[in-house]
């Protein structure tokens, strides 16, 4: 910020903490904006009607990042995206990125770099939510050689990591080949369905990163 003569400087060790994000809540404190970052609302000149159906989850066509709208009052407004972070108030992009709603029920994301479309997902049918026990079971990935197991405890699904972590999993859509779940720190874990079987899944961290992430598409396949 060479107008304020001011330079900010973050280094952390920690991969699930956004830089950016750190480094603008500080500038923000120091320079007293801070509570005027907000989320702006989606495709204000959208009619009522259209925003109200178009709340749901979004995901990208071609990476595995989630978008969530909610239609709050007489706008609709995202609530779960990569490029805004809700633990530091942080709208990364927010000057420079547009979202619109397409004829086809899509999202069109714009920014300088790039156009990202994403596509809204069903969400989990209640016929797949009283099976949750076929998501059970050991998984392998040779990628990362680590051994995990999902297990079905009180209705819930939790993923537990070789380490000992255990993770609860909330339901997020599904479609044809696909059931996905996020953790509590936002991994996309999308399991694979192959003659109504779960083959296996790939778990994804770019939500948690907030676009900064270090691995997506980590293939798990399932072990007898």
């Amino acid at each position: 910020y060479p107008e304020n003569k001011l330079s900010v400087a973050y280094l952390s060790n920690h991969a699930g903490i956004p830089p950016v994000a750190i480094a603008r809540l500080v500038t923000h404190q120091l320079m007293g904006t801070g509570g005027s970052v907000i989320a702006p609302p989606v495709d204000p000149q959208a009619g009522q009607g259209k925003q109200a159906t178009a709340a749901g989850i979004y995901r990208a066509e071609k990476d595995p990042l989630l978008i969530g709208l909610e239609f709050r009052g007489d706008s609709l407004y995202v609530y779960k995206d990569p490029s805004w972070n809700p633990r530091y108030n942080d709208p990364l992009l927010l000057n420079t990125r547009t979202i619109s709603l397409q004829l086809d029920g899509s999202l069109r994301v714009a920014t300088p770099e790039d156009v990202k479309i994403f596509h809204k997902k069903q969400p989990i049918s209640q016929q797949t939510l009283q099976e949750l026990q076929n998501f059970a079971g050991n998984f392998y990935s040779q990628e990362c050689r680590a051994r995990v197991s999902v297990s079905l405890l009180k209705g819930n699904l939790q993923l537990a990591w070789p380490a000992g972590e255990s993770f609860d999993l909330t339901p997020l859509f599904e479609d044809a080949q696909t059931v996905a779940f996020l953790t509590p720190n936002n991994v996309l874990v999308e399991f694979e369905k192959q003659d109504n079987q779960i083959t296996g899944f790939r778990a994804s961290l770019s939500q948690e990163q907030y676009a900064f992430a270090r691995a997506d598409n980590i293939e798990f396949k399932r072990t007898k």
